[in-house]
Parts: structure tokens; sequence; C-alpha cells
């Protein structure tokens, strides 16, 4: 056998837990986060001008304005913006919370999970499914104090593995599964 194969092969974490919605709810919100930088803020910025744009027509469509009202229609806009992010944020908060329920719905009917993370990637398995996800998909990771996120590198699918500490057997167990994830992903911090 190949000694990093052995190695891997011997470091090995295993989990015993029961899915929460409050594990989910975390996870979607680590991976909001984290795309942060990319598209869930070109949302929110498309909602808010399209806001602006609409409600600078419907304003100046319905008022003529005198050179006094200039402030008005300078204001609109922005009012209009800073409505639209109001309002995408909110559409975001709702649409993850409903995920989250979705989610959870599906991997409560599973029961008692089963994980098995080492070298080569993630094993699990429920009451009636059996996954196994290699890393090659999923480079990147992020930890908080009660899970593991890992996370896939194609921002427009669901990717994520949602692995809480709460399942190893001992604190060691935790330390062992940071190795291994340290080891073949690439830690990620939250965007603040």
């Amino acid at each position: 056998m190949h000694p990093v194969a052995r190695e891997d092969a011997e470091q090995s974490a295993e989990l015993v837990y029961l899915p929460t919605l409050d594990d989910i709810r975390a996870a979607l919100r680590v991976r909001a986060r984290v795309l942060a930088r990319s598209r869930a803020w070109l949302r929110q910025t498309g909602i808010g001008v399209g806001v602006s744009v609409v409600g600078a027509a419907v304003f100046g469509w319905a008022v003529s304005l005198p050179v006094e009202g200039m402030a008005t229609l300078v204001g609109l806009p922005v009012a209009g913006a800073l409505t639209g992010w109001l309002v995408g944020s909110l559409v975001a908060w709702a649409s993850r919370r409903r995920q989250a329920r979705a989610v959870y719905r599906m991997a409560a009917a599973e029961g008692e999970y089963r994980m098995t993370i080492d070298g080569s990637g993630v094993r699990g398995a429920g009451a009636h499914t059996t996954v196994t996800v290699g890393w090659g998909p999923y480079p990147y990771f992020v930890e908080t104090p009660d899970l593991f996120v890992v996370l896939g590198k194609d921002t427009r699918a669901v990717g994520y593995v949602i692995i809480p500490k709460r399942g190893v057997r001992s604190a060691s167990d935790v330390d062992r599964l940071r190795d291994i994830l340290d080891r073949h992903l690439v830690r990620t911090e939250l965007v603040s």
C-alpha cells in the first residue's frame, strides 16, 4: 500500500448525529457569507437599481417638478436604491430560511447519520441513503464553533457538506477532523 494512502486510511474521523435545522441554517449562512464577494450583493444591487429606475420613472411621469423640486428628484433614486437593497436582503433571508426548512425535511427523514471523513473524502449513510463525496468538487471549507462546512467550487450549485462537531466521540476527533480537512482542502475565512 502506498504510504500516503495508508496514512489517510489510518487517520479518519467518524461521526454519528441527528441533523438539526440549526445546522442547516448555519451552513447556509456560511455559504451566503462566503459567496457575498461574488453574487449575493449583485442580486440585492440589481433589485435596488430596478426599484430606483421604476420609482424615478413613475415619479417623473406623475409629477412635473419645478427647479425647487430637484432635490426630491435626486433623493428618490437614493431612497429607491436603499429600499431595493432592503427588499433584496429580506428576500435573500427568507429564501435561505425556506431552503433550510426544505433541506431539513429531507435530512430528518433519513434519521441518524453516520459519516466517515478521511483522505479520500466523505462517506455518509442515513436510513435510506448512502453518499460518497470525494474532495475534488469540494475544495474549500469553513470552520465555525459548531460545524465544519465543506463548500463546492461551483457557486451556482448547492454544493456544501455539513459536518457537525457534536457528532464526534471526543475532542481529539475534532482535532483529527480539522487536520484531515486542512491537509486536503483550503480553509476559507468568512466575510464580515
